[in-house]
């Protein structure tokens, strides 16, 4: 039986993580399920509440495991959560973040092994404001957030859009195929992992969007980003970093390339 794995990244999260476990627990699939959080060094409670899940969940149909290391940061983070991973497929999860749809792994899984020339599938989602207390509208004429609708999804999923343009694939509906080898080295020259990961899987396949809201992106002081290039455009004065990550992706498209070429 096939295996899907779900990676939680977690830094001072604590006051955030039951719910986000919680919505993966509520999942109804027909592969089983294994749990991966990786705790950075978290200051607050959330020990604690990996333990909790740790001793009640010695029973459940979906297996959890949680590891606790010394702070390295988002990037090494999420790279030692991908090498532990067992499953067949990955599913990622901001420790914010939660999941609102129980069947959203299995319409994920059941798309992926409908389209074998896909490397991964993503969904919409509903923002909620911490602050404020409400859920943020959306574009006129939809009640979820996505990307731009001035695009076809060949565009927004292509290497050269996610690359050149901007990183519209949201992080926490991400779902895609295992990859041993995605984690590359130019991966941690960028803050975050999300628009270097989504550009390195866009190079392996297919990408799919779903249309449908699958989970709550939470916006909070201490929030990561959706994408590192939209954090990089806010500010005027890393135009020229932003200019050097854009190359390094391009670079790495050569490359990639140029390596099939050759086989």
């Amino acid at each position: 039986m096939k295996k899907v794995t779900v990676i939680i990244p977690n830094y001072n999260y604590g006051r955030f993580l039951d719910t986000c476990i919680l919505s993966v627990l509520c999942q109804q699939t027909s592969f089983h399920v294994e749990i991966l959080v990786s705790d950075d060094g978290s200051t607050d409670q959330s020990l604690e509440v990996l333990e909790y899940f740790s001793n009640t969940l010695r029973d459940h149909k979906f297996s959890f495991q949680f590891f606790s290391r010394t702070k390295s940061g988002e990037i090494q983070n999420t790279k030692f959560l991908h090498e532990q991973a067992s499953g067949d497929y990955i599913a990622y999860l901001d420790a914010d973040d939660y999941w609102i749809d129980p069947n959203k792994l299995q319409k994920q899984y059941d798309f992926m092994e409908n389209n074998k020339d896909y490397s991964m599938c993503f969904t919409g989602y509903l923002e909620y404001d911490e602050g404020k207390k409400f859920f943020a509208p959306s574009r006129i004429g939809n009640y979820f957030l996505g990307p731009p609708g001035d695009y076809q999804k060949e565009e927004f999923t292509s290497p050269d859009f996610i690359a050149n343009q901007y990183n519209c694939i949201t992080s926490s509906s991400r779902f895609f195929v295992n990859y041993p080898d995605l984690f590359q080295k130019y991966i941690e020259e960028f803050p975050y992992s999300d628009w270097a990961i989504n550009f390195e899987i866009s190079l392996r396949g297919k990408i799919g969007y779903l249309e449908y809201p699958s989970y709550v992106y939470r916006v909070h002081q201490n929030s990561l980003t959706h994408s590192s290039e939209n954090e990089l455009i806010n500010s005027s004065n890393d135009e020229n970093l932003l200019s050097e990550r854009r190359k390094v992706l391009n670079e790495r498209k050569k490359q990639y390339y140029e390596s099939l070429k050759s086989q």
